[in-house]
């Protein structure tokens, strides 16, 4: 079997690889019985893909550190940001939904949380309503903290 790649794809593929070898790799450290082999087979095939930069003209984005083929400095602090970025959406994304969940939880009556599980819409939008409390708090607060850097 044979799969082509463009330079545009083949650099997409880095990405791909290199953010699930990171998240896996992370993983496969922290809970070994349920992740390590998968981050073994996801370096391998990172491993694999690194292979061929020459033939997609990206050797450039790469050197050999003892025997290894890796990321340069610039080229994997670019895809990290990536991972960076996702962790800040999902912790104020998750917090703001446990939140919200708890306070539904303590705050609405029992024909209230009834309601939540036959009416759709309803649920929807008190859930919402509920989120967005902390959603608006957070923009604040990370606005704050922008604005100390």
């Amino acid at each position: 079997m044979e799969i082509s790649f463009n330079k545009e794809q083949y650099k997409d593929l880095l990405k791909t690889t290199h953010i699930a070898a990171s998240i896996l790799g992370i993983l496969g450290d922290y809970f070994p019985e349920d992740f390590k082999e998968q981050s073994e087979k996801i370096n391998s095939l990172q491993n694999h893909v690194l292979k061929y930069a020459k033939d997609f003209d990206c050797s450039n984005m790469f050197e050999d550190y003892k025997g290894k083929i890796i990321l340069k400095e610039n080229e994997y602090n670019k895809m990290d940001k990536i991972i960076d970025d996702y962790d800040d959406f999902i912790f104020w994304e998750e917090l703001e939904t446990r939140l919200g969940h708890r306070d539904i939880a303590k705050e609405l009556t029992q024909a209230e949380k009834e309601r939540l599980k036959q009416d759709t819409k309803f649920m929807v939008g008190k859930t919402e309503e509920y989120f967005q409390r902390y959603r608006d708090e957070f923009e604040k607060l990370q606005n704050r903290v922008k604005a100390l850097e």
